[in-house]
């Protein structure tokens, strides 16, 4: 237990230092945008952004990647606690303090990192079921995204395309893929006309969706099972749930969706 704690202490310092990093990366690079699009060839200007940014998406995967471990770290720890609660007969006053207090702390990590990782997918869509090429495969990306849906994408709005690993449950052969955008309002745009790009005659079985961490798409997965919840939507870094009464509330991965729920009904009957 010692070494683990060890671990997570050195990765959130991790964390933060990258996170820190990045931040004053894209501050930079707004900031030498605004003083040479004026004075400089326009491709030459996107050339240059262009590599800068590679670095910085380099950056941001690294940091991605930290904090999915550090979720996977966290979930661990509290399942070990959660057993040994169990399996000791009792504690004293002061053994249950500092469980209680290890557990808060441990859920409070939890939510920060969970933040982290799904401001760092601020940027970003996945599309499943597009097939596409190796290696720079960003225009045929733009072109699935620019077909019937009023868009004018081009390839240098797109910072990256990654592939993910198909899962071995999965029934799908083509593998999902999370674009990366230099703007969010760009991403933006394309989930605003999502309804544009799935089902159509040439591009079928095709879908896009948010870059979601793995504890918002679980709570998006239970929240739609719901009874009371209409709809779900990312707002940010969280998820709400629209609910029946058109009451927009927002959910944590660590609630217990529906107590939440049924509580906000029982409310408003009693008003």
């Amino acid at each position: 237990m010692a070494d683990r704690n060890v671990t997570l202490v050195e990765l959130a310092g991790k964390m933060d230092i990258l996170f820190n990093r990045v931040s004053t990366l894209e501050e930079s690079l707004h900031d030498i945008q605004k003083l040479i699009v004026h004075k400089a060839n326009r491709d030459d200007v996107n050339m240059g952004i262009g590599n800068m940014k590679i670095l910085i998406d380099r950056r941001l995967e690294d940091l991605e990647s930290d904090t999915n471990y550090l979720e996977n770290c966290l979930r661990s720890l509290q399942s070990n606690v959660s057993r040994i609660n169990d399996s000791v007969p009792s504690f004293t006053k002061v053994e249950n303090e500092k469980i209680s207090q290890l557990e808060a702390a441990m859920l409070e990590t939890r939510m920060n990192t969970n933040y982290y990782a799904q401001f760092l997918k601020r940027n970003n869509i996945r599309i499943y079921g597009l097939k596409v090429p190796n290696g720079d495969s960003r225009h045929e990306v733009c072109s699935y995204l620019n077909f019937k849906s009023g868009l004018n994408i081009t390839a240098n709005e797109i910072s990256s395309v990654r592939r993910l690993p198909i899962p071995k449950s999965s029934k799908r052969n083509v593998p999902a893929l999370i674009v990366s955008f230099y703007c969010s309002h760009v991403r933006d745009a394309i989930l605003g006309n999502r309804k544009y790009f799935s089902f159509t005659s040439d591009y079928c079985n095709i879908f896009i969706t948010e870059d979601l961490t793995t504890e918002n798409s679980n709570l998006r997965i239970v929240l739609r099972e719901i009874k009371g919840v209409e709809s779900v939507l990312l707002k940010g870094c969280f998820i709400y749930g629209i609910l029946s009464d058109g009451f927009k509330m927002r959910f944590l991965p660590t609630d217990n969706v529906k107590d939440k729920v049924k509580s906000h009904f029982d409310q408003e009957e009693v008003k």
